[in-house]
């Protein structure tokens, strides 16, 4: 039987080995498929936005030259009326610097601090002054006004030139122009002292009116494509649109300009990023090859969890097989023995003959009791097991069936024992009824302990239910197994390495099968002086209450049929 086995294994290893095969390649052609799709997307997504750089650039440029144009506008409007165009000679008379503070309410002018405007002489080195400038600030402001005067660090931009204060300077501004004489000699500084928020948001908000460089300066800035930053020679920051953008320094620089000494950086914004997107219908072409993927792989496990499940049944049948041929052989040829020597008259007196007599018969009992379990198990496949309940007295019936199996527990050297209130009914069939002890029994004999006895028990559970048990003094099962033992074939490893414990693995399965047929439930415990206790719970009967063998009535009933 084991070589039949071996066979049977090797003969259904080439069809496992084809469908896991087929489960791998049908697993791998998604995953490529999915790679793909992630490639082209991948792709999609670099093109989309090499295409938007070029775009941004393109878009920072002309918001650049817009804000070049507003800026040098500016300048323009503040300083403009006393430095544009050339003196005749280098002794003209030179504007005052109120001819500036007149023109108050320019881009460059801010409330607080209020502005100032100064006039430093380059030929005789004297300072006019007019607006509020304090002392600190005015030589703050000659400082820069001789610097740009004689070509120092921040050069002019059609002879203006833009400073940020520093230190105790920090958020003021001077804009200076150079008023220039014949072979451009200069000869006089013009200066705005104001402050730096004139270079953020009101700035960029005069760029955007400047024409198409202001038109996508606008789109750029509501869109948060862009970020524009300002700021001076020595790179200290003097406006920032949008005002709570964020700093960006880790972002790209999209375009960059220069003009009267201040830095003009255009960034990538925070809402580029969102601009990249992968079309709807790749996205969902995405989706559907990676559900695709997802899906195949969970077919892939369950095929393979099915195979082993399938694997593992053959495995249990072929057990099985074995275990129910040498459970058959044992008993006929038992009863083969007796009967031949009954038959050829073997026997000496009658005492043999009655023991020849009751092992065939106990022979028969074991056979025909395995043969219902078989029969048991192939009428429950095909759902063929009706069971019809009713009252049912519990004390007869288990002392019946436990007179009946004494002789196989004796011939075993172990006893039974039964504990049953006489008055105790459960709606059972007592056909079925009789099959679960007579099986719970057969477990207690094959696994419990030599010399042991076997106890039945039934109490009233509950107003509804009554229990029923079966102790043996066994090994018990252990908490993992009590729930698979009730599964068709199964067998405990210890038991089925034990070559002095056979079984067919049927026994608890037609219990469990019988005991749901009933309405009831079955489950396995520890026995309270070791051991195992399976226990069966039924619905509860009323069965009519027995007459004592020493009543009154009893005797009236004797005495009448007397």
């Amino acid at each position: 039987m084991p070589a039949r086995r071996s066979r049977g294994a090797l003969a259904g290893a080439p069809d496992a080995r084809a469908l896991i095969a087929l489960l791998l390649l049908t697993l791998l052609l998604s995953g490529l498929l999915a790679f793909e799709a992630e490639q082209e997307v991948g792709a999609h997504r670099v093109a989309s936005a090499r295409v938007l750089r070029e775009h941004l650039a393109a878009t920072g440029r002309d918001a650049l030259d817009a804000t070049a144009v507003a800026l040098r506008e500016a300048l323009a409007t503040s300083l403009g009326p006393a430095v544009e165009g050339r003196a005749a000679t280098p002794y003209d008379l030179l504007p005052s610097p109120t001819v500036l503070a007149n023109r108050m309410g320019t881009r460059l002018t801010c409330m607080v601090p209020s502005p100032g405007w100064l006039r430093l002489d380059l030929r005789d080195g004297s300072l006019d002054v007019a607006g509020h400038v304090p002392p600190a600030v005015a030589a703050w402001a000659v400082g820069a006004a001789r610097t740009i005067a004689h070509g120092g660090a921040a050069a002019t931009d059609g002879g203006y030139a833009i400073v940020a204060g520093t230190g105790a300077m920090a958020g003021r501004v001077v804009a200076l122009g150079v008023k220039r004489a014949p072979f451009d000699a200069p000869l006089a500084v013009y200066a705005l002292v104001t402050c730096d928020d004139v270079f953020g948001a009101s700035l960029l908000g005069a760029a955007r009116r400047t024409g198409a460089g202001g038109d996508a300066l606008s789109l750029a800035l509501a869109d948060s494509l862009l970020t524009i930053e300002v700021r001076d020679a020595a790179g200290t920051l003097l406006g920032r649109s949008p005002a709570r953008a964020a700093a960006v320094t880790d972002a790209p620089v999209v375009a960059e300009r220069r003009v009267a000494g201040l830095t003009l950086r255009a960034f990538e914004g925070p809402g580029a990023a969102g601009r990249v997107l992968v079309p709807a219908q790749r996205r969902t072409r995405v989706l559907v090859v990676g559900a695709l993927a997802a899906i195949t792989g969970a077919l892939g496990l369950l095929a393979l969890r099915q195979l082993r499940r399938e694997q593992e049944l053959v495995r249990l049948r072929a057990d099985f097989t074995s275990s129910v041929s040498h459970e058959l052989r044992t008993p006929l040829a038992q009863i083969l023995l007796f009967g031949e020597t009954l038959a050829l008259g073997r026997v000496h007196d009658e005492a043999q003959r009655r023991a020849a007599a009751d092992t065939i018969v106990r022979e028969a009992r074991r056979l025909m009791h395995m043969v219902e379990n078989v029969l048991h198990a192939a009428r429950a496949e095909r759902r063929a097991n009706p069971v019809r309940a009713e009252a049912v007295a519990l004390a007869p019936l288990v002392r019946e069936v436990a007179d009946g199996f004494a002789p196989l527990a004796e011939a075993a050297g172990m006893r039974v024992t039964t504990d049953v209130p006489p008055t105790l009914g459960a709606r059972a069939e007592a056909g079925a009824l009789r099959q679960i002890l007579l099986n719970l029994l057969d477990n207690a004999l094959r696994y419990g302990a030599p010399a042991q006895t076997i106890r039945v028990a039934a109490i009233a559970e509950t107003e509804t239910t009554v229990r029923i048990t079966v102790d043996d003094a066994g090994p018990g099962i252990a908490p993992r197994d009590r729930q698979r033992v009730w599964l068709p074939f199964v067998r405990l490893a210890r038991d089925r390495q034990a070559g002095d414990r056979t079984g067919s693995g049927l026994g608890l399965a037609v219990v469990a099968d019988l005991v749901r047929a009933m309405e009831g439930e079955a489950w396995i415990g520890e026995a309270p002086g070791g051991g195992t206790r399976v226990s069966v719970r039924l619905p509860v009967a009323q069965v009519p209450t027995p007459i004592a063998h020493d009543s009154p009535a009893r005797d009236a009933v004797a005495e009448a049929l007397a």
